[in-house]
């Protein structure tokens, strides 16, 4: 118990580090960048990934998703 305690603390510890870390807009671009494999895109062929980056250090990501509806 004392072991998973000291872990989560590091981990709790961590990720505060992490938000609080500015991240560069070079960082950002490339988590961007990254997300347009997920882009489902059967009809544009033009996946786009995006990345934004919050006042309290999170970072959210997404990408297109295309829906195609022929009625």
């Amino acid at each position: 118990e004392y072991y998973n305690k000291k872990t989560k603390d590091a981990q709790d510890f961590s990720d505060k580090m992490i938000r609080r870390r500015t991240m560069t807009d070079r960082e950002l671009v490339k988590k961007a960048f990254e997300m347009h494999q997920f882009a489902y895109v059967p009809y544009s062929c033009f996946p786009v990934g995006a990345a934004i980056l919050a006042k309290d250090g999170r970072v959210f990501t997404g990408c297109n998703v295309e829906n195609g509806f022929r009625g």
